[in-house]
């Protein structure tokens, strides 16, 4: 999820004395974006269930984050750095509270966390910011269709707060509309595809909330509770 614009682009433009009708859409796409793990957090402590949640998603969440955090921090761009530090902070309680709830080790699961971040921040240094600012973004992907894998498995969604999933593709759809209004190709086509990955996700929650969309069965056609195997590590 972009939770600020990708490198080498700011939502304000140099040279402005005002904000901008653009300007405000940027800024209010990257403050969605940041606080956009807060739902999915108050649904954990409020039902202290996880079925249907990615582990995964929240994992991936963290380690582009810091790769954010670190690229704003090398080329001085505090709007790149400081909202993906809050995003790597939500994720990592995220990930604290799934990994309780399941009974497994968190520093468990941060080892390939931590090799991904370290392989983002080579790129950034060694192979520049539009080649970072390419592969950051499988990251993103690969978490969000674990979230929808770790839902179709799942005998239930208590786990998974709708509120995150409908924000996760509202932050796309402004950066959308803001990539196209400004002519930005990278946050255009990033959005477009992360924005349909995350429709598919809420349109999939609406269909077993509402539709007769069914968790697996045993061959008896009773329900049968799996926790999701998602983690990284």
């Amino acid at each position: 999820m972009l939770a600020v614009a990708p490198a080498g682009v700011t939502p304000t433009h140099e040279g402005t004395a005002s904000m901008t009708p653009l300007d405000l859409l940027g800024w209010l796409a990257a403050a969605l974006g940041m606080s956009s793990t807060l739902p999915q957090l108050v649904r954990l402590f409020r039902v202290r269930r996880t079925e249907g949640l990615s582990l995964s998603l929240f994992q991936l969440n963290a380690a582009a984050s810091a790769a954010w955090a670190f690229h704003g921090y090398l080329v001085q761009q505090p709007q790149l750095q400081w909202p993906n530090i809050v995003v790597l902070v939500l994720s990592l309680l995220v990930v604290v509270m799934i990994t309780r709830d399941r009974g497994q080790s968190f520093w468990g699961k941060q080892i390939v966390v931590a090799l991904l971040v370290a392989a983002l921040i080579c790129v950034d240094l060694w192979l520049g910011p539009v080649v970072f600012g390419i592969l950051v973004a499988l990251p993103y992907a690969i978490g969000v269709l674990s979230q929808l894998r770790s839902m179709h498995r799942a005998t239930r969604l208590s786990g998974v707060s709708p509120v995150y999933l409908l924000v996760a593709f509202l932050v796309e759809a402004l950066w959308f509309i803001w990539g196209v209004l400004v002519w930005e190709l990278a946050i255009t086509v990033s959005a477009a595809t992360m924005g349909a990955l995350c429709a598919v996700n809420v349109g999939y929650w609406a269909h077993r909330r509402w539709g007769r969309g069914q968790g697996p069965t045993t061959g008896g056609g009773a329900s049968r509770e799996t926790e999701p195997a998602d983690a990284l590590a």
